[in-house]
């Protein structure tokens, strides 16, 4: 395999993606130009398409099915995401053990060999339209989805002090930086950027989508809009959060901008029982993925893994497969919580309650797992055929994401305005929610934290703020229902979550020696 410019092969990507080689002509006439803005529309549709394309990174397994596996593997890499413990039908459970996370193994090579193609997509689009004097629309939406790449590659690669593992010389290191202008030569000896680079680059792209996207007025759920790169401007600046007071304000600033541009509404609890399948009937969707079930393989998606109301993947009900909430966390969610619906209880308690589209309701209630989730269901209610109930759509930001990040941001300056913020949200699910005795912004991060892990179980977004806060992980306790070869303790950071480059990216880029790799954290805890 070729470094990060020639990640790109048949196996790997969707047939619009393959649009790249348009030739650079000038618009002389309207059938040149019409010619240049159809492909250009297919460049770009294409890279929502690659983000659920079965076997996209190349890795041979069948937990690669785009950027849906990717939000499984890092669920699998925090404290709350448990399997049933049937381990023949757990593709992700490498994901979230102690071991096979050094750079030759496919844990490195399944996120690398994903985002580059994606940003090369972007690099594409944003090369073919500067050549031919083309739509800026389409660069806005090029400039957000590379904002949102390199936003999560940033997170993860980044190399943190950790008690487990060492690298002086790789700290405040990230990634390469590619962009539309990176020669095959350039990167072809291409270090590690800075992190403060990285970020420059990402908030320089999102300057250029806000610019781009003023006007632009969606029809896809799957495509950024201006309350979209919104929201990302506020996930960024709450990351650079302690670099900077400044960096909290912006990050409260830009999440109230998100909130107000989206029209979005939170969940009412209608809404949320009702099941995550369905952009068009969850209106705090700012942003999702979309399947079509034309793209759907059988086994290789988000609902044959993350949904056991179903009997055609690997979570089936009945084979103790699904996946769980942890014991510790549905602990801590109070009985007035609706979102505890979510989940079935060891006693099966809150029994009518639970929205269960499952044929037998009987034999699902006495079969399934304990803290099994039934928060996403298969789409129409077909529990039978892949082709339709695994066509679900998949959410990459709701507007409940930017409540919480406005009153964490905002806590910083004003805890009072922080927990006021806070407290508005939560009674949202639990109206006799109080967080008004919390003394330190520390404890009151921990809070805003405890109802992200709540609201966005199984949608990928916690672990950041995990790695961010250096919150540890703890899933040796009392009752731990993980499994034993998974009951882990760390202080601030597990050693994981500092991803390792792959081997290929090592012996095709001269500007990343080994020696500059993170390091492998396998058995280190």
């Amino acid at each position: 395999m070729k470094n990060i410019l020639k990640l790109i092969t048949a196996s790997a990507l969707s047939a619009t993606l393959f649009s790249s080689c348009i030739k650079e002509v000038e618009p002389t006439n309207g059938a040149v130009y019409n010619q240049v803005k159809d492909r250009v529309d297919a460049m770009v549709a294409g890279i929502p398409g690659a983000m659920v394309q079965p076997g996209f990174a190349g890795v041979g397994e069948h937990n690669d099915f785009g950027y849906p596996s990717l939000i499984m593997a890092r669920e699998s890499m925090g404290e709350d995401f448990v399997h049933g413990g049937n381990l023949g039908y757990n593709w992700f459970y490498a994901y979230g053990d102690n071991t096979s996370w050094g750079y030759t193994y496919g844990l490195a090579a399944h996120f690398w060999n994903s985002y580059w193609p994606w940003v090369k997509a972007c690099n594409d689009v944003l090369k073919t339209v500067k050549s031919t004097n083309g739509d800026p629309t389409y660069m806005g939406l090029a400039y957000a989805y590379r904002a949102f790449f390199y936003l999560d590659m940033v997170r993860l690669y980044e190399f943190k002090t950790n008690p487990y593992t060492s690298a002086p010389d790789v700290v405040g290191l990230s990634i390469p930086i590619v962009t539309e202008d990176t020669t095959e030569q350039m990167a072809a000896n291409n270090p590690r950027a800075t992190v403060d680079a990285v970020y420059e680059l990402i908030f320089s792209d999102l300057e250029n989508a806000e610019k781009y996207l003023k006007s632009y007025a969606r029809t896809e759920a799957n495509m950024p809009n201006l309350a979209v790169v919104y929201g990302l401007y506020a996930r960024a600046y709450l990351e650079r959060g302690e670099k900077s007071a400044d960096n909290y304000a912006k990050a409260a600033e830009y999440a109230r901008k998100a909130i107000d541009a989206s029209g979005c509404t939170v969940l009412t609890q209608d809404q949320w029982i009702n099941g995550f399948n369905s952009v068009s009937t969850q209106n705090s969707w700012m942003w999702a993925m979309v399947q079509e079930s034309e793209n759907v393989s059988n086994l290789m998606n988000f609902v044959a893994f993350m949904s056991n109301e179903q009997d055609f993947g690997y979570g089936m009900m009945g084979q103790g497969a699904a996946f769980c909430i942890s014991k510790a966390l549905y602990d801590q969610i109070p009985a007035s919580d609706f979102r505890k619906y979510s989940w079935i209880d060891p006693a099966r308690g809150r029994y009518h309650h639970y929205q269960i589209i499952y044929p037998d309701r009987e034999a699902f209630l006495s079969e399934c797992e304990d803290y099994a989730n039934i928060k996403f269901k298969p789409a129409n209610g077909d529990t039978v055929s892949p082709k339709t109930g695994a066509a679900t759509d998949i959410p990459l930001m709701r507007v409940e994401e930017m409540y919480l990040i406005e009153a964490e941001a905002a806590g910083k300056a004003n805890l009072s305005e922080g927990k006021r913020l806070l407290n508005e949200f939560v009674r949202t699910r639990n109206a006799s929610y109080d967080c008004s005795a919390i003394s330190s912004f520390e404890a009151f991060q921990k809070a805003v934290i405890l109802q992200k892990r709540i609201e966005f179980w199984g949608e990928g977004i916690v672990l950041f703020d995990y790695k961010r806060l250096r919150l540890g992980l703890n899933r040796g306790y009392n009752g731990s229902n993980f499994s034993n070869n998974q009951i882990y303790n760390c202080e601030e950071i597990a050693p994981w979550w500092n991803l390792c480059i792959p081997r290929t990216e090592i012996q095709n880029n001269r500007g990343i020696p080994q020696e500059l790799n993170n390091p492998d954290p396998s058995g280190r805890v």
